[in-house]
């Protein structure tokens, strides 16, 4: 009778450990900071641990099926899939927001852009322009709970994919699909006396995309990313025209932007009427927000 070799593992052993060490291996094209994360949310992904519980384990042995799990995440982060889409969902704002290939991946940027707003002492009516997961629209939610708050994205997929992020936050936020740059649309005909349009729309020009890395070209989607290099403030404009006739007098304008345009975009909210126009610097110090009141 023929005997089967036992399988040889691709771990010394399956303690927490060992794997760790294998984790941080095969994954050197990381720092030591990001690994440490992505390894505290694996285990808290896998396990429903909790960070004292993490650290507690220290004995703790996976089974065959852990250690797949952990080998597949080694995997699709060494072919460059962001971490977010392996583990299905990230943080925003306090919110939990389920993260894949359906919208943008939430940045701290954009966070910080909600913190700029979240200086406003009321609103009662807003709508977030190209919304994608809707984690502005969420956390504006968050913010001002008793507001009206809708979304609004082109995608179809990208707002089925914001609807699971409200439920998945119990916060009430509508998501309606329509092209911010085809303003005959009927869904636009339903918002007026606006105390706030924000919008984090596509900025970066096509011919930027050679600059790009591949976890962002290879997996996140284009429509949401890049814009025509010889309109790249289209997104502005047409959004900052909408402003002037959904705006209350004295309501406001937010936008995230790319650094490069903030003195165009500066420029073309002066000509249309906007007053007390602020840019603002992100943590990286670049022009990466701006502000407007009607």
């Amino acid at each position: 009778m023929f005997i089967f070799p036992p399988k040889k593992m691709f771990v010394k052993d399956n303690t927490i450990s060992a794997v760790k060490s294998y984790f941080f291996s095969q994954l050197n094209v990381f720092s030591t900071t990001e690994l440490k994360f992505m390894w505290v949310e694996v285990l808290r992904k896998r396990f429903n641990w909790t960070i004292a519980e993490i650290f507690l384990k220290t004995d703790f042995r996976l089974s065959e099926s852990d250690l797949l799990y952990v080998r597949s995440i080694v995997k699709r982060l060494n072919d460059n899939e962001p971490f977010q889409y392996i583990l299905g969902e990230t943080e925003f704002y306090g919110l939990s927001i389920k993260c894949d290939k359906r919208a943008l991946i939430p940045r701290p940027e954009t966070e910080e852009l909600v913190d700029w707003i979240s200086e406003h002492k009321t609103v009662s009516k807003a709508i977030d322009v190209c919304s994608g997961s809707g984690c502005i629209a969420l956390a504006l939610k968050k913010i001002f709970n008793n507001a009206t708050i809708v979304g609004i994205d082109i995608s179809i997929d990208a707002n089925d994919l914001a609807r699971i992020n409200a439920k998945r936050n119990f916060l009430e936020v509508s998501f309606e699909n329509a092209d911010a740059l085809n303003m005959n649309s009927p869904v636009w005909d339903s918002f007026f006396d606006l105390d706030l349009i924000v919008s984090n729309p596509p900025y970066i020009p096509i011919e930027e995309q050679c600059e790009m890395s591949k976890n962002v070209l290879d997996f996140e989607p284009h429509i949401a990313l890049f814009v025509d290099g010889f309109s790249p403030i289209i997104f502005y404009e047409r959004i900052a025209d909408l402003a002037q006739q959904k705006l209350k007098s004295g309501g406001w304008i937010y936008f995230e932007l790319h650094y490069k345009f903030s003195e165009v975009v500066k420029n073309y909210l002066e000509k249309v009427g906007f007053k007390e126009i602020e840019v603002k610097k992100d943590l990286q110090g670049k022009n990466r927000m701006i502000r407007a009141i009607k």
